[in-house]
């Protein structure tokens, strides 16, 4: 019997390529694909059995295991972009009970622990296998450098940068006004490394299953976008016999880690040297390209079967295109395009076009066309009222219900002000709103930090007739609590608990209030959190918000 294949991602070619390569073994897999608008492209892949738009991953995973119950053979579930590996790997203990999902030694939170990539840093260097030096920066980045120029600062943690926020520096002012973008962008912790030359850039997808390893070829890229710092556009598939040596160090690196789950390893050679750059732990879009050694199946029939499968090696050497990412290097005038065609030509491998599954092709261009004319925004304007809806429940508690209680000793407390709004996590009209609050002194807000000064959790406090998109406070002695979260690496450890008390510790003072929190009804653990430290959700006012022109049409008052 087949297993079923459940794949969370985002509308983007990786998560393509990922239900590609099940489909083309018939086995149709169901998506629960994160966007703010119906208009996905891979949604209209023809090798889906299901295709559920979710509004984040703490959504998808609610439905999923909602979706899911106790269902056999155990469902396999992959997860397409980092964020989604962490929220997997934040809830392993839950989930693993219900799926078979990659994992790192049986337990939660150990791939989240090696997306730090000072850790994998100092992996690589316990496995001999060369890398750039690194060292890590943490806000307000004032530390003594100690890497000479050139050199590369990225976001130590992948769940929370991009490869476009990456940065070369070659000297003391390139470097602050690099530092002053990580500010500017709420970046709180960064890696420096060593800018190496190198001769060229490769990339390896492989899969493990209980530490063992299969390694079928890897991608030597030829063009990438953006310059530098970006995905590959046009490489060529090349056999590992040249490397022999480097690739039984990396199977011994996963053998350590006791890892399951599809990996994918970026690396430079300079001088016929191999040095390792990072590992994601999860597929890659350029899994895709691996015509008869395909990872996404292999490491399927692996976990079908209980023990490894390997796929064949990739001894043949063909090129591959992602055609409408190199459109950019056409446009930005790094090719010309007489240089696009002939590669296109020249390509065995295309990861958005596909003669046997062409919607998903079509509905790209078209909504990349539609970017660039700028109409793209206004044709899902109406789409993101779907996200509006969800139902909500409204809790309350009292100033005597409420557990005061400390249950973790490990974090500091900073209070947010016009100065540092850039702990709150979020976009500038949100920052504004909230500085005119504070202002007005109806808001307060608070962000927990850990002792490596690691961004733990952030939440806001809103008071005197304030109000959010769920709720308007009537009673100026009642308090709504607003735009709790907590970072997915410190989850299940009673934190946000902690920062509800700090919250009413710290901004309230009168002996009499009432407290509210709004809670998706999705987002069970959160309820119960709110739950143990004495809030009840209030009868009837569980509803689904409704809005128009981004304005709510249907606030609860209380």
């Amino acid at each position: 019997m087949n297993m079923d294949v459940i794949i969370v991602g985002d509308d983007h070619v990786n998560t393509l390529g990922t239900i590609r390569a099940f489909g083309e073994n018939n086995i149709k897999p169901y998506l629960y694909v994160i966007s703010t608008t119906k208009l996905v492209a891979i949604g209209k892949s023809k090798y889906l059995k299901k295709c559920t738009i979710c509004r984040d991953e703490e959504m998808a995973i609610q439905y999923i295991l909602n979706d899911f119950k106790k269902k056999s053979p155990k469902p396999l579930l992959i997860a397409t972009s980092d964020k989604a590996v962490s929220i997997i790997d934040t809830n392993y203990n839950i989930l693993k009970e219900q799926f078979i999902l990659s994992n790192i030694n049986d337990d939660k939170k150990n791939i989240i622990k090696y997306m730090n990539k000072f850790e994998q840093y100092l992996l690589f260097k316990k496995y001999n296998l060369s890398v750039a030096e690194s060292q890590i920066l943490t806000y307000p980045f004032e530390e003594n450098k100690q890497i000479a120029f050139p050199l590369i600062i990225k976001p130590l943690l992948s769940i929370y940068g991009e490869k476009k926020d990456i940065c070369i520096v070659k000297n003391d002012f390139e470097y602050n006004q690099a530092i002053n973008f990580f500010k500017d962008n709420k970046y709180f912790l960064l890696l420096i490394q060593e800018y190496l030359s190198y001769d060229y850039e490769c990339d390896i997808t492989g899969y493990s299953y209980k530490g063992n390893s299969c390694i079928s070829g890897y991608v030597k890229k030829l063009r990438i976008f953006p310059v530098n710092k970006g995905s590959t556009t046009f490489g060529i598939m090349n056999n590992i016999s040249n490397m022999t040596e480097e690739i039984k160090k990396i199977k011994r690196l996963f053998y350590s880690l006791n890892y399951t789950g599809i990996f994918n390893i970026e690396f430079f050679i300079k001088d016929n040297k191999f040095i390792m750059n990072e590992i994601n732990f999860r597929n890659s879009a350029i899994g895709y390209s691996y015509l008869n050694a395909n990872p996404n199946y292999y490491f399927y029939l692996s976990c079908k079967s209980k023990k490894l499968i390997n796929s064949k090696l990739s001894n043949d050497s063909y090129y591959i295109i992602n055609e409408l990412s190199d459109l950019h290097n056409v446009l930005e005038k790094n090719i010309t395009i007489k240089e696009y065609f002939k590669n296109k030509k020249m390509s065995k491998v295309f990861l958005i076009y596909s003669k046997n599954d062409i919607k998903p092709s079509l509905y790209m261009y078209f909504y990349k066309f539609l970017n660039m004319l700028k109409v793209y925004k206004m044709l899902t304007f109406v789409e993101k009222i779907y996200h509006s809806r969800e139902d909500t429940y409204v809790l309350c508690a009292n100033n005597n219900a409420v557990i005061n209680k400390k249950y973790n000793n490990d974090y500091k407390v900073v209070i947010i002000d016009e100065t540092n709004t850039n702990m709150l996590y979020e976009n500038k009209n949100f920052i504004k709103k909230f500085i005119i609050g504070y202002k007005k002194g109806n808001q307060k807000a608070l962000a927990l930090i850990d002792k490596n000064n690691e961004f733990i959790g952030k939440a806001i406090l809103k008071s005197k007739g304030a109000q959010d998109d769920w709720v308007k406070i009537k009673n100026n002695n009642s308090y709504l609590i607003s735009s709790v979260y907590i970072n997915p690496i410190f989850r299940g450890k009673k934190y946000q608990r902690d920062l509800i008390n700090e919250l009413i510790n710290k901004f309230i003072s009168s002996k009499e209030y009432k407290i509210y929190g709004i809670v998706y009804t999705y987002n069970t653990p959160s309820c119960k959190n709110f739950e143990k430290m004495g809030f009840k959700i209030i009868q009837n006012k569980t509803f689904k918000l409704k809005r128009l022109l981004k304005k709510s049409l249907n606030k609860i008052t209380v």
